[in-house]
């Protein structure tokens, strides 16, 4: 929860978990194979997630997190889960071409009727919460700033998963991958760029469209913790949490 708030810039009601719980109280209510859900939908788009303990009732809510539905589709093959524990189910996915690879959090997937395998080619509708982004005038920029091994243009990558389980680095270096191996790291043009308020808030939230190799992403972010944000046009390369909701 804490990810999102820092990404929303609502970094002041991780002090009042009230504020958010009260979203939720009249909230569409649904049952899933895991959790309750509870999902509070904004005129903008942003949701946020509430999964509640089945035996637990109303006030037992295990976590909050956000998502922004739109219009980004991904598909992709659930290779691997990598947990399903009070944080949002993990999975590795293979794209459905079979020439890369994303990881994805998803948000609502004890409602999925049905076994997922991984012959399952799910359809995803994503958006992205960078933990840092870096911003260059465009790709001859990037390179210009950057040193080879450049990677492909609109690359989505498990760097930091794969790091983590390179048993030839230091431990300290795959403890320090492991810590954020649920990020992607991601590179391409950024598009159109949309502001939006949250609720009554004063603060102003920016959803970026960046064209990759899956498909188009909105990253999702406030002056709070991305500043001086990227503009149409810009080349960006950036760290990338992918909350996903399967369609079904």
């Amino acid at each position: 929860m804490g990810m999102f708030l820092d990404s929303l810039g609502l970094k002041e009601w991780e002090s009042d978990p009230l504020a958010i719980y009260s979203l939720l109280l009249q909230a569409e209510q649904e049952e899933g194979a895991d959790y309750l859900y509870k999902t509070c939908k904004m005129d903008n788009g942003l949701e946020f997630v509430g999964r509640l303990d089945k035996k637990g009732g109303a006030a037992a809510v295990i976590g909050v997190d956000a998502h922004m539905t739109g219009t980004c589709i991904w598909e992709g093959y659930p290779v691997m889960s990598l947990g399903n524990t009070a944080e949002l189910p993990a999975f590795l996915c293979s794209s459905a071409d079979g020439h890369g690879a994303f990881i994805v959090n998803m948000i609502h997937l004890g409602l999925y009727p049905g076994k997922i395998t991984e012959k399952t080619l799910l359809k995803m509708q994503v958006c992205g919460f960078p933990r840092q982004m870096d911003i260059y005038k465009d790709r001859k920029d990037f390179e210009q700033r950057t040193r080879p091994p450049y990677p492909v243009d609109k690359t989505v990558y498990p760097y930091a998963y794969l790091r983590s389980l390179d048993t030839s680095a230091p431990s300290a270096v795959r403890k320090k991958y492991d810590e954020v191996k649920l990020f992607n790291s991601c590179c391409g043009v950024i598009g159109k760029v949309r502001d939006f308020t949250i609720g009554s808030s004063a603060t102003v939230c920016h959803a970026a469209m960046m064209d990759t190799m899956f498909g188009s992403i909105e990253l999702i972010y406030s002056d709070a913790n991305i500043t001086s944000g990227p503009q149409p046009g810009n080349y960006v390369s950036a760290s990338v949490f992918v909350s996903a909701d399967v369609l079904f």
